[in-house]
C-alpha cells in the first residue's frame, strides 16, 4: 500500500497490490509539493506537524485493524520535531504524552511495526544494536521509557512499535530493502504480565534476552497498559467532554475526507427504493452490548457518508447515531440512512464506526 503525506493531505496513492510495477507507476503519476511545513522546527508550525503525523498513523492503525497478522510500516521522512516536555506547561506536555501514548497503543493493536528512514544531512544516527552490550549501552544513553528523557521524538516510534530508525542516510533504495528484509521473518512471543499495577500511564519495560548472548532480538522496548479509552476515546471516562467531541469528530472526519480503505468494520451499502440508503455491518468486528435485563444484544454506531463533485471535493455530508437490536441468528446490524444527492455527485463514501469498540469501516460508492 503507497501512502503520501503532504503539508494538508494524507492520502492513498494504491491500495494494496503486490504488483512491483503498480506502485512505480503511482510514484511516477504523484505530483509532490513544496515541503514548505518542514521548516517549522518549533512554534505553532511543529505543532501542527506532530498533529499531522499523529492523526495519519491514527488512520493507518485504525485502517487496518481488519487485517489479520503483522503489517510492517516503512515512513520516509522527517515525520515531526522532537519536542521538549520540560519546557512545556504540564497540560500541554500530559495531552502530547497521552497522543503518543494512544498511537502507540492503536499501532501495537493493529500489529504495526514501523521503520522510520530520516534521509536529511545532519540527523543524528540512531545507532541498531548489534551485540548484547550494545543494547545495554543504548539503554542506558536512551532510557526504557519513550519519556525518560523528557523529550520524545518521531524516530522514538519506531523502537515503541519494534522496528528500527533509519537517520542520516540517503541511500533510500538499500534501506527500504534493509526494512522489509529485517520485517519478513519474525515470530510472535507473548507473555502475562506479573505485575498487578493498577496506574495506566506507566510504562512496562520488555527486554527479550537470547540464550546466545552474540544474538540480539529487535522487538517492542515496551509498551503502555492499554484501556477502552486509548482504542475508543469515547469510552474515557478522564477525558473531558469537548476533548471526547473532538477526537470523534477527528476519527469521522479523517475517514470521510480519505482515500484509504477501512477494515475494521466489513460494511456495504446500497440505494434503496424511498431515497435512503441501506448499510449493513457483517459480524466481524462488531461490538454488541448487552440491553442488560435480558439476554438480547444490540449495536450502536455512528452511521456517516459524504459525497464528492468531479475534482474529488465534498460537497455533501450526513450522519447519525443508531441502534440496531439483534434478533435471533442475526450476524450483522443493518442501519439507513436518508440522502438527497445533488445531480454533481460522482462518487460516495460510508463510515460506520462502532460506539463499543471504536472499529471503523468504510465502503465507496461511484456514480451513485
Amino acid at each position: 500500500m503507497l501512502l503520501a503525506a503532504e503539508n494538508s493531505s494524507f492520502k492513498q496513492l494504491h491500495d494494496y497490490t503486490q504488483d512491483r510495477d503498480a506502485l512505480i507507476d503511482a510514484i511516477k503519476k504523484h505530483m509532490p509539493e513544496f515541503p514548505y511545513k518542514m521548516s517549522a522546527a518549533s512554534g505553532p508550525g511543529a505543532v501542527e506537524r506532530l498533529g499531522q503525523t499523529v492523526a495519519a498513523l491514527q488512520q493507518i492503525a485504525q485502517a487496518s485493524t481488519g487485517t489479520l497478522g503483522r503489517k510492517n510500516l516503512i515512513w520516509v521522512g522527517n515525520g515531526f520535531p522532537a519536542a521538549d516536555l520540560v519546557t512545556l506547561d504540564p497540560e500541554t506536555a500530559a495531552t502530547i504524552e497521552a497522543a503518543y501514548r494512544r498511537i502507540t497503543i492503536r499501532l501495537l493493536n493493529a500489529r504495526v511495526t514501523m521503520y522510520t528512514i530520516n534521509p536529511s544531512p545532519g540527523s543524528s544516527a540512531t545507532v541498531t544494536p548489534e551485540s548484547i552490550d550494545d543494547l545495554d549501552s543504548a539503554l542506558d544513553a536512551n532510557g526504557s521509557s519513550p519519556f525518560d528523557q523528557g523529550s520524545v521524538s518521531f524516530s522514538s516510534m519506531a523502537t515503541a512499535s519494534g522496528g528500527i530508525a533509519y537517520q542520516g542516510r540517503n541511500d533510500i533504495n538499500n534501506i527500504i530493502g534493509e526494512g522489509i528484509d529485517k520485517g519478513r521473518n519474525y515470530y510472535t512471543l507473548s507473555y502475562s504480565p506479573t505485575s498487578n499495577s493498577t496506574d495506566a500511564a506507566a510504562y512496562r519495560n520488555i527486554t527479550v534476552v537470547m540464550k546466545d548472548r552474540n544474538m540480539v532480538a529487535t522487538t517492542r522496548k515496551g509498551y503502555f497498559p492499554e484501556n477502552a479509552g486509548d482504542l475508543n476515546p469515547t469510552m474515557d471516562t478522564a477525558m473531558k467532554t469537548k476533548q471526547v467531541t473532538a477526537n470523534l469528530q477527528l476519527d469521522l472526519s479523517s475517514a470521510l475526507t480519505s482515500t484509504i480503505s477501512y477494515n475494521g468494520l466489513k460494511v456495504t451499502a446500497e440505494k434503496g427504493d424511498t431515497g435512503k440508503y441501506t448499510v449493513h455491518v457483517s459480524g466481524d468486528g462488531i461490538g454488541w452490548m448487552d440491553t442488560g435485563s435480558t439476554s438480547a444484544q444490540h449495536e450502536e454506531a455512528t452511521i456517516a457518508a459524504a459525497w464528492y463533485d468531479a475534482k474529488g471535493k465534498i460537497i455533501g455530508h450526513a450522519a447519525q447515531e443508531q441502534v440496531f437490536n439483534r434478533t435471533a441468528g442475526s450476524d450483522g446490524a443493518t442501519f439507513s440512512l436518508p440522502i438527497n444527492l445533488p445531480s454533481n455527485a460522482v462518487r460516495m463514501r460510508f463510515v460506520v464506526r462502532d460506539a463499543s469498540n471504536g472499529r471503523m469501516g468504510t465502503f465507496d460508492i461511484t456514480k451513485p
